[in-house]
């Protein structure tokens, strides 16, 4: 099993012995070094590797606001659709749209570290939405 993969303390007993496990992660964070004196310790600084270290973290982006703001930014149609998880039900339902931006408005609000030019393009895919709702109703 990966370093990577480990999802449980379990996970981490069944690679080895807890020296094995720590030189085995030092060894893939080098220059870094990690101490722990059990398992739990291990498993909880391993934790916030796999959150904040780039060669722990999954796919091509460093964070899930990265993430939203070149999908905003810089794809348009299906795809950006697709990855932003913009589906048939949220220009059913109002409530759906909501949920959608507020989630996304999270990451990419200016006063979060955002940016504001994904954040008006949000806004407007939210008008969008809502906007279509309010003339089926009529």
């Amino acid at each position: 099993m990966e370093i990577k993969e480990i999802q449980s303390i379990q996970d981490l007993e069944s690679i080895g012995s807890l020296e094995d496990v720590i030189e085995q992660l030092n060894k893939k964070i080098f220059p870094l070094f990690i101490k722990a004196d059990s398992f739990e310790d291990l498993f909880q600084k391993l934790s916030v590797l796999k959150k904040n270290w780039v060669p722990f973290i999954e796919g091509p982006f460093v964070s899930e606001q990265a993430k939203y703001i070149y999908c905003l930014t810089e794809l348009e149609g299906e795809s950006r659709n697709k990855v932003l998880g913009i589906n048939d039900e949220c220009y059913e339902s109002v409530e759906a749209a909501k949920k959608w931006r507020r989630t996304i408005e999270s990451y990419v609000h200016p006063d979060k570290g955002g940016s504001s030019q994904a954040f008006d393009i949000l806004r407007n895919l939210y008008d969008v939405m809502v906007d279509d709702e309010e003339y089926e109703d009529d």
